[in-house]
């Protein structure tokens, strides 16, 4: 091998990593740490799972004994000590070997975070309109027809929160 050949295979194997790298973190897939939520990348936060332990634990209350609750979110964003989110909330239980659902929620909320960042209470849009109410401004045109405009993040909060209890269910059995 000759001297000019060393410097531009050194330049070409650089040039070669450095798209490789590029590819990877921009246009490779998004992940923020958890499978529990659908956030964007912008508003990434530190404590998703206990975000989903507070919607499981103090949102709504299984109304079988047996029940058990799933959750799962999307989040518009945060400020200061809140988070805005649209919560999915299942509650299922075993009846006869069969899983089925008992109470349910699928809304837009606001949680109120302590210093430590943890979920400490929340809010939710109890009539249409009245997002304003509970959301800032910049949410509220994301928020109006969340259901429909973003039917496949609804659909992926539903298979998560279904696959959760699956599995639940599943392991319990055994």
């Amino acid at each position: 091998m000759s001297n000019k050949l060393i410097p531009k295979s050194i330049f070409f194997i650089f040039l070669f990593v450095a798209v490789l790298v590029f590819l990877f973190i921009f246009l490779g897939e998004k992940d923020t740490g958890s499978d529990f939520s659908l956030i964007k990348e912008s508003h990434v936060f530190e404590n998703q799972k206990d975000v989903v332990k507070y919607l499981e634990k103090d949102v709504i209350n299984p109304s079988r004994e047996d029940g058990v609750v799933f959750a799962n979110y999307y989040e518009f964003g945060t400020e200061k000590e809140k988070i805005f989110l649209w919560a999915y909330i299942v509650e299922y239980y075993m009846e006869n070997g069969i899983i089925k659902e008992g109470e349910r929620a699928s809304l837009p909320m606001t949680l109120f975070l302590s210093k430590s960042k943890k979920p400490i209470g929340h809010n939710y849009i109890q009539e249409e309109g009245d997002a304003h109410k509970i959301f800032p401004e910049k949410y509220e045109k994301e928020l109006i027809n969340f259901r429909e405009d973003n039917r496949n993040i609804v659909l992926k909060l539903e298979k998560s929160i279904t696959e959760k209890a699956e599995n639940y269910f599943n392991e319990k059995q055994f």
